[in-house]
């Protein structure tokens, strides 16, 4: 019963994940992918991928962060999250298991600062591209749906973004 709630926490997770990605708004994206990044951290911590999971909630740390802080504090964050990811990836020594989301956080945080939301989600890419081969390593099928939708809200959301920018 507790393996069906923890996948059941997972396709949840994947449907916020896809709002969030949809979202052409900055603040309504990263808001809502908060909710989705919590409860995949959940879905995570009980396939026991510890490294993940930590990783994880600095993402998640650096989500909130994002939204509550000035510019100026911003702009240092994006040097603590990929070093804390990489010094976690480091200790548990997991291996490619480890590098993956240690990569992906590197990805989320360059494009969790960035002030254009073109450029977010442009970043992003690269976050749930590592994610996706990180979730068919662990066999999550939850996790690779999370990403497959992840990219494909991302290439919609692009689209759309640059579709309106457009200048006729």
């Amino acid at each position: 019963m507790e393996n069906q709630i923890v996948i059941i926490i997972g396709y949840i997770a994947v449907f916020f994940n896809f709002i969030s990605f949809l979202s052409t708004d900055r603040r309504t994206s990263l808001k809502i992918g908060i909710v989705g990044l919590f409860l995949y951290i959940i879905h995570i911590y009980y396939l026991d991928a510890i490294s993940a999971t930590l990783i994880s909630i600095i993402g998640l740390t650096i989500s909130i962060l994002s939204l509550i802080v000035n510019n100026n504090i911003k702009k240092k964050i994006i040097y603590i999250s990929p070093l804390l990811a990489i010094f976690t990836y480091l200790f548990l020594d997991e291996g490619l298991l480890g590098l993956l989301p240690a990569l992906g956080v590197v990805f989320a945080t360059i494009a969790k600062l960035q002030t254009d939301v073109l450029k977010m989600k442009l970043f992003y890419l690269g976050s749930p591209i590592c994610w996706m081969i990180f979730g068919f390593l662990i066999g999550s099928i939850p996790a690779i749906l999370f990403d497959i939708m992840g990219i494909i809200a991302l290439t919609i959301s692009i689209y759309k973004i640059k579709r309106k920018n457009k200048t006729y």
